[in-house]
């Protein structure tokens, strides 16, 4: 009964003569309790059923099979999922041919009474089977001369953060003992990682496996395994807000059932036995896909010349346009078929006119202006006007599709993929294609589905890759390096995104953030790098004016990825080490970026929130000091609040001035924006802390006023 009760947040105080020799299962011999004690309690009770489903009568008991009577008295213990009581406990039936480790089958409505289910439970534990199994177990655990302490039940541990920074090792090493599955590569946060992703399947699959268990499977996901998955090595999804409910009456005893039931689903998946393996070995496949994938997009690729050999095939060119293929219909299903009006006939000229206009709409007009678009583009659909026109219909559904974005519909980037397949024989289309892999990545990874959003990045990479090296030198090549600078672009924000991932937990991994954002950074040379090919030509002030999707624009789009990358760098390696001034990353390196990026003439108003944000991030990791340039980009000279003097702003001799943060504040919220991560770190999580700590205290004070006021007051951050 003793997993029972812990399991159940009932009061846990067994004496020693009532739990006899098996207290040497939840005490060691020096009278001090095991930590794993109740994860040797679930395996020896899990034992003792399976030994008398294989010994028992099946005769006996009313012809109830041994397996329903395991069945049902495992249920209640609790071994199989959490306890249900004792009526709850006599609904199941299962296959009488499965062993005791398999799910229940089959539920009849007619109930075992509470009676026959306790009369289970006294025969099970009184057979001689089971006898026999727990003194064969308990027998070889020397027993506690006397209990100097309570049951471990996790209840006032911090299991979300178990092990301690200062156990991973020796943690790690005992699953690497017990377990012949984990890759022999992993590293001991690695292995952490696996071992929780395990124990989060057991919980959410088969533990809180009863309509009674909802609470508890709540709070299970918002406690521990959202937080779990993100602060992985590639975060599934983004923590979201817990549900107020957690707070309402029995909350007390839920977080205790729950932080008892993981931390003793943890010591169990450490030295796991065969009921487990099955876990396991799914934990690790998905560990492995996602390091495949990281594998994939680590070692960035540079600029590539015609006829050099690389590792993708043709193999892997079909297989990305098969991914892309199922991905477009699996999407399109999950809503009806985009409604088109009646066609109405339309010159390619007229259409890209059109397109090109959506991108100025705002996200409330959109939809409809889209609509339109796809209304047009129909009754086109199976018209051909020559390769140098089909070209503008070509660059205008590439255009819509990335105009799509903002709408966060799937279904209707799956239906403006298929529009777009109508000019599959242009060669420009060849290489647009590809983007259209990007856009879905980018889809997924807004929705903190990092796992998917690597996937499809992964496929864009092969894809271009293999055009890359075969096709760059000929009549295309300019088109498909535009397409390679915006997929290096376009993995340089996911390593971003995920960087950022790690800093909204409580407790990010700095090595993890490190890692990400000096990934992010290889992959901003390598758009660098491209953006200096296309430069030589010359890149027009706006996109399409020459027949390609580059333009002078996208000077700033590299250069303000690079430095937000060398901003999380900075503030990774700052983590990494508290109490030293970052070298690598520091803000002197950074600042020759920072103020090439202030001066750029292509800068425009709509870079604006992109430049504060910086800024923000900046002024609190430096004091509340900002760089400031004389030769200021004209479209930012109405930003006064950057050095607090309009009449002086880009004038002045000073090199650094006091960043105003209630005004940067408020002129983002007016445009919908906000300063990014840094407006969204968790409450004292270490993040937090440093840039408290950089800025003088003011982050803090500006966080908590944030939190009780719609706009900040006019102060400044010092």
């Amino acid at each position: 009964m003793v997993l029972r009760t812990a399991h159940t947040g009932s009061q846990l105080r067994p004496s020693m003569s009532a739990l006899g020799p098996t207290a040497a299962l939840l005490w060691a011999s020096n009278g001090r309790p095991r930590e794993d004690g109740l994860a040797r309690t679930l395996r020896t009770l899990r034992a003792a059923l399976a030994a008398y489903v294989d010994a028992a009568d099946p005769r006996a008991s009313h012809a109830r099979p041994p397996a329903i009577i395991a069945d049902a008295v495992s249920r209640y213990w609790g071994v199989k999922t959490a306890p249900v009581s004792a009526t709850h406990a006599g609904v199941a039936d299962i296959d009488t041919n499965a062993d005791t480790d398999t799910k229940v089958d089959e539920r009849v409505e007619k109930k075992v009474d509470q009676r026959t289910v306790r009369r289970w439970i006294d025969e099970v534990t009184a057979h001689a089977s089971t006898l026999d199994v727990v003194d064969r177990l308990v027998g070889r655990m020397p027993q506690p001369s006397g209990i100097r302490g309570d049951i471990v039940t996790g209840a006032r541990l911090r299991v979300d953060r178990w092990p301690p920074d200062d156990r991973i090792e020796r943690v790690a090493s005992a699953v690497r003992r017990h377990s012949r599955f984990v890759p022999a590569g992993a590293d001991a946060t690695a292995v952490i990682e696996m071992l929780r992703s395990a124990v989060a399947r057991r919980i959410r699959i088969d533990y809180f496996d009863e309509s009674a268990h909802g609470d508890l499977l709540r709070h299970f996901d918002q406690r521990y395994h959202q937080h779990w998955e993100a602060s992985t090595s590639l975060p599934m999804r983004a923590v979201i807000a817990a549900d107020s409910a957690a707070d309402a009456v029995g909350a007390r005893r839920t977080r205790a059932v729950v932080a008892t039931v993981t931390h003793t689903m943890l010591h169990l998946f450490v030295e796991a036995e065969r009921p487990e393996h099955d876990t396991w070995r799914e934990a690790i496949a998905d560990w492995e896909s996602g390091q495949a994938g990281l594998a994939l997009l680590a070692a960035p690729s540079r600029r590539i010349k015609r006829h050099r050999s690389t590792a993708v095939t043709y193999d892997h060119l079909a297989e990305a346009e098969r991914r892309i293929t199922a991905e477009s219909r699996r999407v399109s299903a999950l809503h009806p078929p985009h409604r088109v009006r009646g066609p109405r006939s339309i010159e390619p000229e007229a259409l890209l006119a059109m397109a090109n206009g959506v991108r100025a709409m705002s996200r409330d007009h959109r939809r409809s202006a889209v609509e339109e678009y796809f209304a047009a583009r129909a009754a086109i659909a199976e018209t051909s006007f020559g390769e140098d026109r089909d070209l503008l219909v070509v660059l205008a559904d590439q255009s819509i599709h990335l105009d799509l974005l903002e709408l966060r519909d799937p279904a209707l980037l799956a239906f403006a993929r298929r529009v777009a397949s109508s000019m599959s024989r242009h060669p420009a289309r060849w290489a647009y294609e590809i983007l259209d892999l990007r856009n879905f990545m980018m889809l997924h990874k807004g929705d903190g589905d990092f796992r998917k959003a690597l996937e499809l990045q992964g496929h864009a990479y092969v894809r271009v890759h293999y055009l890359l090296d075969r096709y760059r030198d000929l009549g295309h090549g300019r088109r498909i390096t535009e397409v390679h600078q915006q997929v290096a672009l376009a993995a340089s924000g996911f390593f971003i995104h995920l960087a950022e991932a790690y800093l909204r937990t409580p407790s990010p991994i700095p090595g993890h953030v490190l890692r990400t954002a000096e990934l992010a950074l290889d992959w901003c040379a390598t758009a660098g790098d491209e953006l200096g090919v296309l430069e030589r030509t010359g890149l027009p002030g706006e996109r399409h004016l020459d027949g390609h999707i580059a333009s002078a624009s996208w000077r700033v789009q590299t250069r303000v990825m690079t430095v937000r990358a060398r901003m999380l760098a900075h503030i990774a390696e700052r983590l990494t080490t508290p109490d030293q001034p970052a070298r690598r990353h520091s803000l002197a390196v950074i600042e020759p970026a920072y103020r090439e990026l202030l001066g750029l003439s292509e800068l425009r108003a709509g870079s604006g929130p992109s430049i504060v944000s910086l800024a923000i991030w900046w002024g609190l990791l430096d004091g509340g000091r900002v760089p400031v340039e004389r030769h200021i980009a004209p479209a930012l000279r109405r930003l006064w609040f950057i050095d607090g003097d309009p009449t002086r702003l880009g004038d002045s001799t000073a090199t650094f001035a006091e960043l105003r943060l209630g005004p940067a504040t408020e002129w983002l919220i007016e445009r919908g924006e906000d300063a990014g991560v840094v407006h969204e770190l968790p409450a004292r999580s270490r993040s937090w802390r440093l840039l408290d700590r950089t800025s003088g205290g003011a982050y803090g004070a500006w966080r908590r006023e944030q939190a009780h006021a719609d706009l900040p007051s006019n102060r400044p951050l010092r």
